[in-house]
């Protein structure tokens, strides 16, 4: 894989990558595979949560997404105000900057579209669109890989997930819904491909159980108090959580098998 000019290609993978999720890093893992084995030449860098992290275990060069340190900490007074309000102006020139050094920019599956979880329209769903319209305006294709999407109600977050959908060069779902969500949204997705999570292509460790013993389960947990829609419930959906991930653990002790909890939440 090549330029016209006959040099490496240059690809730029994209988002929450090195920051304790582990279906985001898997998803990464499952394009660096395929990259690696089959475009050996092409030269890959990332621009991502956890540019550290991301060096350390994948051995690629990381750009830190934001260029405010403190962009996912709570705002109160007048100079971290202020220096938030700077960061989202900076960051329009750096995506851009980071953008134009590739001819191709892959965002490796992940819930990009959606918002299950609490979240911000200036947060992520800002910067995927600075990446989107980036690539539209200095001519980088970016790819939008197998992703997640869900159908948004708050107005910002909805339009900026849209346009970002739009602005994208390729789209493809991990799943179904996540089609039909985006074209609830207005996206024309008559093009786009539905294929399995990308953490899917990853290869099946072997197992660690001898024969006829029940393996071990792993449980993630986190700590869910549902969406931005579900902010009045916060508090009962976190409940409601709990209690039934403990019912299932139990269950699952009490069938004698051994049960591993992943975490990714700091907290």
């Amino acid at each position: 894989m090549t330029a016209a000019n006959g040099a490496p290609v240059r690809v730029g993978v994209f988002g929450l990558l090195g920051s304790g999720n582990l279906g985001n890093d898997g998803s990464l893992e499952a394009v660096l595979g395929y990259l690696r084995a089959e475009h050996p030449e092409a030269v890959v860098d990332a621009l991502c949560g956890g540019p550290e992290a991301v060096t350390a275990r994948f051995g690629i060069p990381a750009t830190r997404l934001h260029w405010n340190r403190a962009e996912y900490r709570t705002a109160s007074r007048a100079g971290a105000i202020a220096s938030k309000g700077l960061g989202k102006l900076v960051d329009v020139f750096r995506t851009a900057a980071w953008v134009r050094r590739h001819d191709v920019v892959i965002v490796p599956g992940m819930g990009v579209l959606e918002a299950t979880l609490p979240l911000r329209p200036w947060g992520f769903p800002y910067s995927l669109f600075l990446l989107c319209a980036s690539g539209r305006l200095v001519g980088t294709e970016v790819a939008l890989v197998s992703v997640g999407a869900a159908e948004i109600r708050n107005r910002p977050t909805r339009a900026l997930v849209r346009w970002s959908g739009r602005l994208a060069a390729y789209r493809s779902y991990r799943d179904a819904q996540s089609r039909d969500a985006m074209r609830a949204m207005g996206v024309d997705t008559a093009r786009d491909e539905v294929y399995p999570d990308l953490a899917f292509s990853l290869p099946t460790p072997p197992a660690s159980a001898p024969s006829g013993s029940p393996g071990p389960v792993c449980v993630g947990v986190m700590d869910f108090h549902g969406g931005n829609d579900d902010r009045a419930r916060a508090d009962e959906i976190h409940r409601r959580y709990l209690d039934g991930t403990i019912r299932f653990v139990r269950t699952l002790v009490e069938e004698g098998r051994p049960v591993r909890l992943l975490t990714g939440d700091r907290c």
